[in-house]
């Protein structure tokens, strides 16, 4: 595995590039194999279909925006699971299927490293201010992620699909229902990367819909510590904004308590804390750029 430094994480960052852009040629004889005993209609649709995807994914990889983010957290697992499928199609080499499995599986790896998504969530950033993603919480990494990424393909592809075959009907109806309902998960995935802790001249705001009603800052001489732990004497008050993602989450430690005011579900409750428990995805540099910015201050 790749170590975490500056060099290496520019590394993963411009292999993703161009393994994504050769997908047509590394990927194309597959998916071509796949569908060449389907009618016409199907094979264009299908191809058709797969066009898009790697057109949002290269848009994606090569326009630094928090919607590339969301696009390739999307686009990339159906890329995926569509090569999987290759693999038990009849018509389909051993080698071509493995071939696009493996270049997908890469592309699919690089996406969802902290990498990608800062280069993504800091595109439109200010000049004195870096983003940092927080991580997915398990809960939804392992479960209503993967699930809603595929009724999102299913909500896509569907009606077109059964439009290709001669049922008309059932895919207007898939249409009408299918697309919205994908534009809606679509959606709420996309808070997902819209969860930020922001490092900023005045000291660090917290950004998440998830678990908060609006966006927090907490400057510089509010913030005792922070660390990879919280303080002892703060574990009465804490509030715990990970959402299940404990593992290398970091302690915000504050002089006094302050009001939070945490969303739950479509109501929200006000609590009084001194400690607030976050999770980057990349827990090393937030620390590193954060004391590097406190050197500067203390100056």
């Amino acid at each position: 595995m790749l170590s975490n430094t500056p060099g290496n994480r520019k590394a993963r960052m411009w292999l993703l590039i161009p393994l994504w852009t050769t997908l047509p040629i590394t990927t194309g004889l597959a998916f071509t194999e796949a569908v060449e005993t389907r009618s016409y209609a199907v094979r264009a649709v299908v191809l058709a279909l797969l066009w898009f995807g790697w057109i949002v994914g290269l848009f994606a990889v090569l326009v630094h925006r928090t919607w590339a983010l969301t696009a390739m957290r999307i686009v990339v697992p159906l890329s995926f699971l569509c090569s999987l499928i290759t693999l038990f199609a009849s018509h389909v080499s051993i080698a071509h299927a493995l071939l696009a499995i493996v270049t997908i599986g890469g592309a699919l790896i690089l996406s969802f490293t902290p990498t990608f998504a800062q280069q993504t969530v800091n595109g439109l950033a200010y000049a004195d201010e870096e983003r940092f993603v927080c991580k997915i919480p398990p809960s939804l990494l392992l479960g209503a992620l993967p699930i809603t990424v595929v009724l999102i393909g299913i909500g896509l592809s569907a009606g077109p699909l059964l439009i290709a075959a001669d049922n008309t009907a059932f895919g207007v109806i898939a249409i009408v229902i299918g697309f919205p309902l994908s534009v809606f998960a679509c959606r709420l995935l996309h808070r997902l990367s819209k969860r930020w802790i922001v490092l900023v001249p005045a000291g660090i705001t917290l950004v998440d819909q998830w678990t908060l009603a609006e966006p927090v800052l907490y400057s510089h001489s509010q913030i005792v510590s922070i660390g990879k732990s919280a303080g002892k004497n703060s574990q009465d008050h804490v509030a715990d904004l990970r959402l299940g993602a404990v593992f290398h989450s970091i302690g915000l430690n504050l002089d006094d308590r302050v009001s939070l005011q945490l969303r739950k579900g479509r109501s929200t409750q006000k609590i009084r804390t001194d400690c607030i428990l976050i999770a980057p995805e990349d827990p090393v540099r937030f620390l590193a750029v954060y004391n590097e910015r406190a050197k500067l201050l203390n100056r």
